[in-house]
C-alpha cells in the first residue's frame, strides 16, 4: 500500500514566541572567520525541499495547470501553501544554523517574499546559493539524508 508523502511536515519545534529551537549543535571553525562547519539544520530539510520542489514543478507542468483545474482557486491555494511552508522551513533552518550571527526577526525580514504565481518555489536553490555548495558536500561526505 502506498503511503502519501506529507509535504507539510514540521521539522523544528518552536517556542511560545514562534522562534525555532535547535535540533543539532552548530559547529563553528575556531579560526578568525568563525565559519560554520556543517549547516546541519539546512541539511536536515534539504531532502524535504527537494520533494516540495518536485511537487511544485509537477503542479506547474501538469496538464491540469491551475487555470485548467476543476477548481483553479484551490489549485493556486495548494501552490501557495507549499511555497509558504517551504519558505518557513528555509527560514527556520537558516536561523538555527546561524543563530550566533543573526536574529530570528532579521531572517524573517530578509527572506519573506510575497510570491507571484510564476515565482513560487521551495527555496531549495536559495538554500544551495546561501551555503555556496557546502550543503551538497556535507550530504555526500556524511550521507546526511539519515539525520
Amino acid at each position: 500500500m502506498h503511503k502519501s508523502y506529507d509535504y507539510f511536515q514540521e521539522f523544528f519545534r518552536v517556542n511560545e514566541a514562534g522562534r525555532p529551537l535547535p535540533k543539532f549543535p552548530v559547529q563553528v571553525c575556531s579560526g578568525p572567520t568563525q565559519e560554520i562547519l556543517k549547516p546541519r539544520h539546512s541539511v536536515h530539510i534539504f531532502p524535504h525541499l527537494q520533494k516540495i520542489d518536485r511537487k511544485l514543478s509537477a503542479l506547474f507542468e501538469s496538464k491540469t495547470c491551475p487555470e485548467e483545474a476543476p477548481d483553479p482557486e484551490a489549485a493556486y491555494d495548494d501552490l501557495f501553501k507549499l511555497h509558504f511552508h517551504a519558505e518557513k522551513l528555509f527560514q527556520q533552518a537558516l536561523f538555527l544554523d546561524m543563530a550566533d550571527r543573526t536574529s530570528w526577526s532579521d531572517i524573517q525580514q530578509a527572506y519573506t517574499t510575497a510570491p507571484r504565481p510564476d515565482s513560487l518555489s521551495s527555496r531549495l536553490n536559495d538554500l544551495k546559493v546561501f551555503w555556496k555548495g557546502r550543503l551538497e558536500s556535507v550530504l555526500e561526505t556524511e550521507g546526511a539524508y539519515g539525520l
